[in-house]
């Protein structure tokens, strides 16, 4: 999901016509409207093809929850260093 969300608005159009079989409808005004609305529904459409409906709502609320809410994610990666282990943030 957050690489989509980082996509610049201009190349939005271009995401949805190589990666959808959305007709131009149903993204051309969303797009231009509201960039962030469309990137999600983008981001879902794609997590939906290649997973299922469920890991898609699971992607959206663990990027709502991390990226606008700014509270920490549901895992974060560990590393062992000299000192012990650290948690590494985003």
């Amino acid at each position: 999901m957050g690489r989509l969300m980082s996509l610049p608005d201009n190349l939005m159009e271009m995401y949805y016509t190589l990666l959808t079989d959305l007709p131009e409808s149903e993204f051309k005004d969303l797009i231009r409207e509201r960039p962030r609305d469309a990137k999600i529904k983008l981001a879902k459409h794609i997590i939906t093809w290649l997973h299922n409906k469920e890991a898609a709502d699971a992607a959206e609320a663990e990027f709502i929850k991390v990226f606008s809410k700014k509270e920490m994610p549901d895992e974060m990666p560990e590393v062992v260093s000299a000192r012990g282990r650290i948690r590494l943030r985003r």
